[in-house]
């Protein structure tokens, strides 16, 4: 991921990107799975030593380089200020999801010039340009709410994804997207795996992560903390939840453009 993808979507989240809310942590256990990643390499993909997501997973290609990109979904806070509710919006109709866009870059920028559009199985997207001193541009995003409404019937539900049929991909696409454009995604962190099961009566996603907390360990090191994120849709409400289970914890530190573990 580019320096200036990841200031986008940092901001993205700052502004207008609200976390995956739902799910729920459990208290910190020891699981199996922790043992089949090394400490040293997840610390080094924590400190983008090494790469910083699996190969496969989801990458939102910056198609301006030449400038800073934000890229955020439009809310309803942002269109309707005085709603008490703070959700993603979707739509099915291009032309609607396009005026949703151009008021959401209008909070921006008070003149911003639209230079294209685009379509996606998953979203509409419109790009404009914010005349800013500092060249900028928004790319302002609408889902479609045939694949993905961010407005579940229950609080602890993150989306339910209507693409019909549904299948891994999709499952996988989705949790991929909402992790990328969430609060999870932040500097010092790394995604180790990220797979997809398919059950008769659903999926299950996992994403296997690592975090770190700074100076918090002993001799100034840092803390490390590996996460299974649990994702679960069944196919009768199709409803995406999560369940976040800290694994274990090391401390390490990055010194001379290298991890190192703490304490051996």
């Amino acid at each position: 991921m580019s320096y200036r993808a990841k200031t986008a979507w940092l901001l993205a989240v700052a502004g207008y990107v609200t976390a995956c809310g739902g799910g729920s942590t459990e208290p910190v256990t020891v699981d199996a799975l922790s043992a089949s990643f090394d400490p040293l390499a997840a610390a080094r993909a924590a400190y983008g030593v090494t790469a910083t997501r699996p190969a496969d997973f989801f990458d939102d290609t910056d198609p301006y380089p030449d400038r800073l990109t934000l890229t955020a979904h439009v809310r309803l806070a942002v269109i309707d200020p005085a709603s008490t509710r703070d959700i993603d919006l979707c739509s099915d109709d291009g032309a609607e999801a396009q005026t949703l866009a151009e008021r959401h870059a209008a909070t921006f920028a008070a003149s911003p010039t639209l230079v294209s559009t685009d379509t996606t199985p998953w979203y509409y997207e419109a790009s404009f340009d914010l005349k800013s001193v500092d060249p900028t541009m928004l790319r302002s995003r609408v889902y479609r709410c045939a694949a993905l409404d961010r407005d579940a019937p229950i609080e602890t539900a993150l989306a339910r994804l209507n693409r019909t049929p549904l299948d891994r991909s999709d499952v996988k696409f989705a949790v991929e997207y909402l992790w990328t454009f969430s609060a999870d995604n932040t500097a010092l962190q790394a995604v180790l795996s990220s797979d997809t099961t398919q059950f008769s009566d659903g999926f299950e996603h996992e994403i296997v992560r690592v975090t770190v907390q700074k100076f918090v360990g002993a001799d100034r090191c840092d803390r490390l903390t590996i996460w299974r994120d649990s994702y679960r849709v069944d196919l009768a409400d199709r409803l995406l939840t999560r369940r976040q289970t800290p694994l274990e914890s090391f401390e390490a530190r990055y010194r001379s453009g290298d991890a190192e573990l703490c304490g051996d």
